[in-house]
C-alpha cells in the first residue's frame, strides 16, 4: 500500500482560533436575545394587560405581531447582509434591539 502524506492546507481565514471563538460566542449571544425576550414577555402578559387596562387577548395580538415580524425580518436582513456585509447588519440590528429594549 502506498502511504499518502496529506499536504498542509492553506488558511482560508484571517481570523485566529481565538477570534473565531469570540465571533461564534457573540453570534450565539445575539441569537439568544430573541429567545430570552420571548420567555420574559410571555410571563409578563397578565401584568401588562392589568397595567394597560386591556384584555389578555389584545396583549396576545402583540405576540402575533412579533411572530409575523420574526418571520419577515430575516429576509430583509439577509438581503441587507448580502449587499453591505454581515458584520454591519449584525451590529445595526443588535444596536436597534438594545435601544428598543431600553425604552
Amino acid at each position: 500500500m502506498e502511504s499518502r502524506v496529506k499536504a498542509e492546507e492553506p488558511d482560508y481565514s484571517l481570523f485566529t482560533s481565538s477570534q473565531k471563538r469570540w465571533i461564534i460566542f457573540i453570534a450565539a449571544l445575539g441569537g439568544w436575545f430573541s429567545t430570552a425576550s420571548s420567555f420574559i414577555y410571555f410571563h409578563a402578559i397578565p401584568f401588562l394587560a392589568r397595567d394597560l387596562h386591556v384584555s389578555i387577548e389584545k396583549i396576545n395580538l402583540s405576540v402575533t405581531s412579533y411572530l409575523v415580524v420574526l418571520g419577515i425580518f430575516p429576509s430583509i436582513t439577509g438581503s441587507a447582509a448580502d449587499r453591505y456585509g454581515r458584520r454591519p447588519v449584525f451590529i445595526a440590528t443588535l444596536a436597534v434591539y438594545v435601544a428598543v429594549a431600553r425604552l
